[in-house]
């Protein structure tokens, strides 16, 4: 089974024939959903690779204040550069969460634009892509899940959706081995923080990215972080992982002897108290 829209039609390539000869300033789509993705981007601003107008999507899983406020810090720092900026709360449905991402995607292909982001394993963005046979892809580091094969979630896995619904049984049609192989195919560059490791990209290029680490420090941090302090342990969210989690809870709390703070993910709860946790 297969669906798609005909974006190769006589009247489309007539229109982008005359937008050729035409000044066209290219709309990019920038979509984040962490701190770290929206640092990211704010470095490829800063370094000139990101240069042109933007619209900015601010992505939710369940509703706009599920985060830690840190993390909208860095939303505001990125939407003040941006053109416009909309926000989605997936657990409002996917069609609703799809359209406004096949939007703009719309206005990016009609200017020539790009679409920038990190988490290929989005089936609302794959199929909008999918859909429009969106070629400007580029994407940027989520975390470890972009250079470690082995840990659930991993980008290098065929996420390949379950269930018996219509809805799925269609995605499993449009993506038989899943939206995170699908993207991997048409990823043209890929900025990365992991410099000589492999990412994602089948054939894109991958391009890695030094940040200044120091400049993204604000006050509320630097008064937690004591000059004796020397190991950190970066907390994440056990409940998502679900068969390894028992594991993973005992060698936290093995470590949390031996390290000097704690960051717990913006999503973990947290079921300790300890003077360590930040």
């Amino acid at each position: 089974m297969k669906f798609a829209i005909n974006t190769g039609s006589t009247a489309e390539m007539c229109f982008i024939h005359t937008l050729q000869h035409v000044k066209v300033t290219p709309m990019h789509v920038v979509m984040v959903r962490t701190k770290l993705e929206s640092i990211i981007v704010l470095e490829l601003i800063d370094q000139k690779i990101l240069t042109e107008r933007f619209c900015l999507i601010e992505m939710f899983q369940f509703h706009k204040n599920e985060d830690d406020k840190s993390v909208y810090y860095f939303y505001k720092l990125l939407s003040k550069k941006a053109l416009f900026k909309i926000q989605i709360v997936e657990s409002k449905g996917f069609i609703r969460s799809f359209s406004k991402i096949f939007l703009l995607l719309l206005i990016a292909k009609l200017t020539f634009g790009k679409f920038l982001y990190a988490t290929v394993g989005n089936y609302q963005a794959a199929l909008a892509i999918k859909l429009l046979q969106f070629k400007n892809l580029y994407t940027f580091d989520n975390g470890s899940v972009n250079v470690n094969p082995t840990i659930p979630g991993s980008f290098f896995r065929e996420n390949i959706l379950g269930g018996k619904s219509w809805k799925r049984f269609i995605a499993r049609s449009l993506f038989p081995k899943g939206s995170n192989t699908f993207i991997r195919s048409g990823i043209k560059t890929h900025y990365t923080l992991f410099k000589n490791h492999q990412n994602i990209p089948f054939n894109g290029k991958v391009i890695p990215i030094l940040i200044n680490w120091d400049k993204y420090l604000i006050e509320e941090d630097t008064k937690y972080i004591d000059r004796n302090c020397k190991v950190i342990f970066l907390g994440t969210v056990y409940k998502d992982h679900p068969d390894q989690m028992e594991s993973l809870m005992k060698i936290r709390n093995n470590y949390l002897e031996q390290c000097d703070m704690y960051i717990p993910h913006p999503r973990e709860k947290i079921d300790f108290v300890s003077k360590k946790n930040y």
